[in-house]
């Protein structure tokens, strides 16, 4: 059966993300842009100076600049093309099944809830379809899972030196606090 051994935990991660990544391409550009996703590409072109990049964030958009700059880089590196805009999102949402397998195993060794749960996420319409928009939401879901992973680490982990686990934590805070005004709250 699939649920007698840990090896299966690699199983269910791997059936996860290929159904994830399936579900994204087929519907990458099933709609057409939004109204501020045509702004967070148009604020993103590659041709933009920096400092323009951060007015521009500052002035038309609610969020910190760090996902912005970020998907400027994508843009410079693979091609400023509004088909591209998603892209990015879908590959977070990809890492961030990863991150949230990696916080399943140190809660449970159950293979079954582990299934269970990789299927909810990687099928959670919500997620799904933030990841198939313009904008910092995968981001934040990654960086948020990234900043609880890294706290339970930090707390849990009594053989290490605390200064590495430390400095993890704190630079997923820092990356965490320039990427979404409202992580304070989870902090």
């Amino acid at each position: 059966m699939l649920f007698k051994n840990n090896s299966n935990h690699y199983i269910s991660l791997l059936l996860s993300i290929f159904l994830l990544f399936i579900i994204s391409i087929y519907q990458i550009n099933n709609e057409d842009l939004w109204f501020d996703e045509l702004i967070t590409f148009w604020i993103t072109n590659p041709n933009f100076t920096d400092t323009e990049t951060y007015q521009n964030v500052i002035i038309y958009e609610n969020t910190p600049p760090l996902y912005y700059f970020l998907l400027k880089k994508f843009f410079y590196l693979s091609g400023y093309n509004y088909e591209l805009l998603r892209l990015p999102n879908i590959i977070f949402n990809v890492i961030s099944i990863v991150v949230f397998f990696n916080l399943l195993k140190k809660f449970s060794e159950n293979n079954y809830f582990i299934f269970i749960s990789l299927m909810l996420f990687a099928l959670n319409y919500f997620l799904t379809s933030y990841s198939l928009e313009g904008r910092v939401y995968s981001f934040y879901c990654l960086i948020s899972l990234c900043f609880i992973d890294s706290y339970i680490g930090l707390i849990n982990d009594k053989k290490n030196p605390p200064v590495i686990k430390f400095l993890y934590f704190l630079l997923i805070s820092l990356i965490l606090f320039n990427t979404f005004i409202f992580s304070l709250i989870i902090f």
